[in-house]
């Protein structure tokens, strides 16, 4: 990755000076028309020097415009090395590429600049897509086992490009199963051998997987959330959370009391709290930008350590606290927490690229990266949004709705109604009447099935009705969903579900019988009256009843976490009740997509 320099004198490595001068004559002089290869993988790159970062500035653009979005995974080994391949290429005009790489760049919506620019280059490119990922939970499409052929969890692909020959466009294929499978596939085929799908990789994403044109279309009416509620950021990271989060706010304050305790060693703390932490490069508990000894001198000289301390989501339903300061939290994400500050506020939290299923949650409190999708980053869009900080501006000095006014204009000419009042908003609607109608319709199950591909490659797209009695019953159910899930709904004050079990339960083990949740081996000790689809019901990655008892694994519950796990169980019951009853709303009013065909279009807004 490095350019060709000046070879520096390597005293006493006369083998290692000569390699390095030859590669460096190689560098200079020679051109390629073959590259072929098996790059290295690195999310959080090694190099990134200010001429290794500009290797990828072409993947930057997409239709002659800068990307609108934080590009880090851009700096990705394997993305600069098909870089510099594509520049040798493009400079004889002539030639083959051939890598391995991480799969990730067929669908990411990140490297879209990235699929333009190889296509702009390789007038002929097939993508083998040979899958195996292990942290997207990869399966056959019929179920079946899938492995990679690596030992690693990244799913991979092949692509083989050429320019300069008769070009006959865009291919894709998939191969699926066991790896000893694939090898034996891989070993009896050829590209010419190969059925190879025909893509036409268009705008905006120009994707390298085979889409659903007619719903895409469809889909793409809708509106982007993230331009719909313009206010959004991703949830907070710790890079600490075994630490900094706990379950009890006074066993919290201890650990951190022992933390900046400037008596004890750097040492003792390091083997007390963060041996096996961190990497080779920073280990025992420091990271980049944080360092033990450093932090523990902020907080031992802080008079109001003891008042850092608040509440967050961590998981579904699972509240944590936190010690909230940034020189303890690597990326609090301050702009979004002042939003979620206002009284009575809330927000949904969703993903922008699913590797699992898709996710939304309600919350009123900061939630973490990784509150509702097990591997997706979490963004979180508050209702109300906060002042803007240090502004000027009449309209942007007083909390206001997070809805863009382009996005207020489209829903109001949907409905066909007027927009007046403080907020400018559609005559007769509330702010929470949108936010509702929002999380009912991502919500659907239909809306979830016939859109799930679209789903897991950026933020849901929200399509607008033109019919004001199905907007309003919509808005309806999802203030239910929504107040049900926050855990303030009436209906969980009296849970119909038996604790069975002795007064000091402890989490031994985690299983389900007999529409009985157990928590102990003997299977005497649980939650009575959980039917299967509320046990297995997932939010993004998680199977909630299972991934809540299983993170207190070995704590004791007491009588408030007993009345906590049952109005979950309640929650998920009415959460499938109310999604059955979504559908069957939208049924009603002409199904998908006749129910909402609406003249608001999210597209016009270009």
């Amino acid at each position: 990755l490095e350019p060709w320099q000046r070879q520096l004198k390597l005293p006493e490595l006369d083998a290692l000076a000569h390699e390095a001068a030859s590669v460096n004559e190689i560098k200079r002089h020679k051109r390629f028309t073959v590259v072929i290869g098996n790059p290295p993988y690195a999310g959080i790159s090694s190099n990134m020097t200010e001429q290794a970062q500009r290797i990828v500035d072409a993947y930057r653009f997409v239709d002659g415009a800068a990307l609108n979005e934080k590009k880090v995974w851009l700096q990705d080994d394997y993305v600069k090395f098909i870089r510099i391949a594509q520049r040798s290429i493009e400079v004889p005009q002539v030639g083959v590429l051939g890598f391995i790489t991480n799969h990730g760049y067929l669908d990411n919506p990140t490297f879209r600049g990235m699929r333009q620019s190889l296509m702009a280059t390789f007038p002929r490119l097939k993508v083998l897509d040979l899958h195996g990922n292990a942290n997207k939970k990869e399966q056959s499409p019929d179920g079946s086992e899938d492995k990679n052929v690596f030992d690693i969890r990244q799913g991979v692909a092949i692509c083989l490009a050429a320019r300069g020959a008769s070009g006959n466009g865009i291919g894709h294929a998939d191969l699926w199963g066991p790896r000893e499978a694939k090898y034996e596939w891989l070993t009896t085929h050829s590209i010419s051998s190969t059925k190879f799908a025909t893509l036409a990789p268009d705008s905006p994403y120009y994707f390298f997987e085979p889409q659903n044109i007619d719903a895409r279309a469809e889909y793409g009416g809708g509106w982007k959330i993230n331009e719909a509620m313009p206010v959004n950021s991703a949830g907070f990271i710790t890079a600490r959370d075994h630490f900094v989060l706990d379950f009890d706010k006074d066993e919290l304050l201890e650990r951190i009391g022992v933390f900046a305790n400037l008596k004890r060693s750097d040492s003792e703390i390091r083997t007390t709290y963060f041996a096996g932490c961190g990497s080779a490069k920073y280990p025992d508990g420091d990271t980049r930008g944080w360092k033990v000894p450093e932090a523990r001198r902020r907080v031992a000289n802080d008079k109001q350590w003891r008042d850092r301390v608040r509440t967050c989501l961590y998981r579904p339903f699972d509240e944590r606290q936190i010690y909230w300061a940034d020189w303890m939290v690597d990326w609090p994400r301050p702009e979004l927490a002042r939003h979620l500050d206002i009284p009575n506020n809330k927000a949904l939290i969703t993903t922008r690229i699913t590797k699992d299923t898709f996710s939304l949650f309600p919350t009123r409190l900061p939630p973490g990266h990784k509150s509702v999708g097990a591997y997706d980053v979490n963004y979180v869009f508050p209702l109300w949004a906060a002042p803007a900080q240090g502004s000027l501006f009449a309209h942007d000095s007083k909390v206001h709705p997070n809805f863009s006014p382009r996005f207020v204009e489209s829903l109001a000419a949907s409905l066909r109604l007027e927009i007046e009042g403080p907020h400018r908003l559609p005559a007769g609607l509330a702010p929470e009447d949108i936010f509702h109608y929002a999380y009912a319709v991502l919500y659907s199950p239909s809306y979830r099935s016939r859109y799930a591909e679209f789903l897991k490659s950026d933020f849901p797209r929200l399509p607008l009705t033109g019919n004001l009695a199905l907007f309003r019953s919509l808005a309806r159910l999802g203030e239910e969903l929504v107040t049900l899930q926050l855990l303030e709904s009436p209906k969980l004050n009296h849970p119909a579900i038996e604790f069975l079990g002795g007064r000091t339960p402890k989490i031994e083990k985690i299983s389900w019988s007999k529409n009985t949740v157990w928590v102990d081996k003997a299977q005497a000790t649980g939650f009575k009256g959980v039917r299967e689809e509320v046990w297995s019901f997932h939010i993004g990655g998680y199977q909630v009843c299972d991934k809540w008892l299983k993170d207190r694994k070995g704590r004791t519950l007491l009588k408030a976490d007993i009345s906590h796990y049952q109005k979950i169980i309640v929650a998920l019951s009415e959460t499938i009740r109310l999604m059955a009853e979504i559908d069957q709303v939208i049924d009603k009013y002409g199904g998908w997509p006749g129910a909402f065909a609406g003249k608001g279009d999210g597209n016009a807004r270009k």
